[in-house]
């Protein structure tokens, strides 16, 4: 696949394992012009503190977590560094744990109508204790999430940079550089659960 350069973005790409399979996260980050290699490791290593700090109440210990890679997309050549956590994050909450496909999604939105303007995570790691019942995740692990990804957007801003959802393709076609809308809100359209086939058992991440 031809390179597609996205201008002043940084992926973030939170990575580990669930229940053995690869398990990815992915956030944007954007600057004006490149990015250098101390300011993905100084991005990365911050992003890394809201994990260490807020992470592992929002999964059971089927969900590990053990680097975060950050790559500059500016230039099919930008810079990339990999910041790995002292020790393994794992998943502290009790309670069975569901199927590697469930999953919950938390929205970013951009203040803009079009799907090309919205951005999003599925979350795995999902276990009894995070649910109010079989179809819906409670409320104590809505605030937890919360807190992980206001601190993820505080850490950007703060270093002076943008959280922003990425746009690949409009209108069905590719575009020829990515385009960047900053995201204005975060959080989840219900309490239902959701699912991430790409996440069964011998498919991954």
């Amino acid at each position: 696949m031809t390179f597609q350069p996205c201008p002043g973005v940084l992926k973030i790409a939170v990575e580990g394992t669930l229940d053995g399979e690869e398990y990815v996260s992915t956030l944007y980050a954007h600057k004006i012009g490149a990015w250098t290699l101390i300011q993905i490791d100084d991005m990365i290593a911050a992003i890394g503190a809201e994990y260490s700090s807020h992470f592992q109440q929002t999964a059971g210990p089927q969900l590990t977590l053990t680097q975060i890679v950050g790559t500059d997309l500016t230039s099919a050549d930008g810079f990339q560094s990999t910041f790995f956590f002292a020790s393994p994050l794992t998943g502290t909450e009790g309670g069975p744990r569901m199927p590697n496909s469930a999953a919950k999604t938390i929205s970013f939105t951009t203040g803009r109508a079009g799907r090309s303007t919205r951005g999003r995570n599925k979350l795995g790691g999902l276990t009894g204790d995070l649910m109010s019942d079989e179809n819906h995740v409670n409320t104590t692990y809505e605030t937890y999430v919360r807190t992980l990804y206001d601190g993820i957007q505080n850490a950007i801003t703060d270093a002076g940079y943008e959280f922003v959802v990425l746009s690949r393709v409009a209108d069905g076609v590719e575009r020829a550089e990515g385009v960047t809308y900053s995201i204005t809100q975060i959080g989840f359209n219900n309490n239902r659960l959701d699912s991430q086939r790409r996440r069964l058992p011998g498919r991954g991440a």
